[in-house]
Parts: structure tokens; sequence; C-alpha cells
């Protein structure tokens, strides 16, 4: 769903690719002032009142996009669309309950892949296995970044959570994996004339960026400033072209 609508909306609307990446990049600088200047007990206040707004209403569209996007297909109706949605959040909760670790580990799979797809599905379509590898691998980056720079943080949570703990080459490990898979994804993808190298360029430029966000803030923060400004508020101004 995420794709078709990139593509069909993205390039065409009055927030251009250019206009997108100076607001990203805008708003990384702006982050990482601001977490220097901010304790941690207000970090996560933001962080928290972001998720309970934008983040809900970033989530409450997809449902919305799905919703619309199956009655459109097929001759389900809304009301069992609901069911459906309401069953796989037990699902999600019952596996969550009995094994913590495994739902936690398909949390960041799933959540990988939907934010690289969100990110870079309007720039490249290879064929199936290909994408999916590539956003998969660009999110896995995103995680590995971000619970490399908050592993004490991160570990914390995961204690309490599941009783499982990531050791720091477990972390290192899976940040030069996707690191490596995701540069050479892109070296293919040059050599195909595929993507240009100033865009190439400039992902890694963003990334270097997100990563002193990450080094800098909390782990809550951080990830906020990655989900709100880079993968939820893009995804509602498509949502909102779609609608």
């Amino acid at each position: 769903i995420s794709k078709t609508f990139n593509n069909q909306y993205l390039s065409n609307n009055i927030f251009s690719n250019k206009d997108f990446y100076s607001v990203l990049i805008v708003s990384s600088f702006f982050s990482l002032w601001l977490s220097t200047q901010i304790s941690a007990a207000i970090e996560s206040n933001i962080a928290y009142i972001m998720i309970l707004t934008v983040g809900i209403l970033h989530g409450s569209n997809d449902i919305m996009l799905i919703n619309h996007s199956l009655k459109s297909s097929t001759n389900i109706s809304s009301f069992s669309i609901f069911v459906i949605y309401v069953l796989m959040v037990a699902s999600v909760a019952v596996l969550f309950y009995f094994l913590p670790f495994i739902a936690l580990s398909l949390f960041v799979i799933f959540s990988s892949y939907h934010f690289g797809e969100e990110h870079l599905s309007d720039k490249v379509s290879i064929n199936h296995f290909f994408d999916i590898s590539y956003f998969t691998v660009y999110g896995m980056l995103i995680f590995s970044m971000l619970f490399y720079a908050a592993l004490p943080e991160v570990n914390t949570i995961m204690k309490e959570l599941s009783a499982v703990e990531f050791s720091f080459n477990q972390i290192m490990y899976s940040l030069i994996f996707s690191f490596v898979f995701f540069l050479g994804m892109n070296l293919f993808l040059l050599w195909k004339k595929k993507i240009l190298l100033p865009e190439f360029l400039k992902e890694l430029f963003f990334l270097v960026l997100l990563s002193l966000v990450f080094n800098t803030s909390s782990l809550i923060l951080s990830f906020v400033i990655y989900f709100i400004f880079c993968h939820s508020i893009p995804s509602i101004i498509l949502q909102i072209f779609f609608f």
C-alpha cells in the first residue's frame, strides 16, 4: 500500500523530494541541538507527547489505508476488517505475554521493513525479493545504529520485558552486517543506474546525521526523532494526498 501511493503522489505534490530532505535535515539538526539543552525527563515527556499525537495519527491513517485497499479489491466489510485487526492485535499480545523475546524480535524485523519501505519505495524498485531485502536492511541499519548508541538503555528495557539482553558484539555485528549489505545494494543500484550518485551520498549524509542525533539523545527521544520526523510526518503527508 505504501509503495503504491508513494510512487503515485510524492513526485507530483507540493512537498517535493528536495523540500522533504530539507525538512529532515533541519529537523535533525534542531533535534541534535535540543538534546543537548534539556534534561532526560523532559526528553521523555516530549517523546511520549509526540507518540500519543503524531504517532497515533499516523497509525490510524495506516488502518484507514488498509480498510480502503481491502474494500476496493475485495467484498470484505468494514466490520470484518475491524474484527481481523482486533484478532491480530490480540494474537500479538498473547505472543508477547508467552514469548516476549520472539515478539520483540518480530516487531523489530517488521518495523525495519516498514521504515525502509516508507523511506525508499518511491526511489527504488527492482524486483519483489530485492525490494523487500533492501527495505529491511535499511530499517535494520537504523535500529542497529539506535541500539549501538544506547545499548545500556536497550538492555534495561529488554531485561524488564523478556529477561534477555544483547551483547555489545551482537549489536556491533548487526550494525556492520546491515551497513555492508546496504552499501553493497546501493553500489549495485549505482552500477545498474537505478539511482544517482548524489542521491546515494545524500542518504549517507543523512545516516551520519542520524548517528549524531542517536549518540547525543536518550533512547526514547532518538527513536521518536526518527519515528516522527523521518517516518510518521512524511507518511501522513502522503496519506493526506492519497485520501
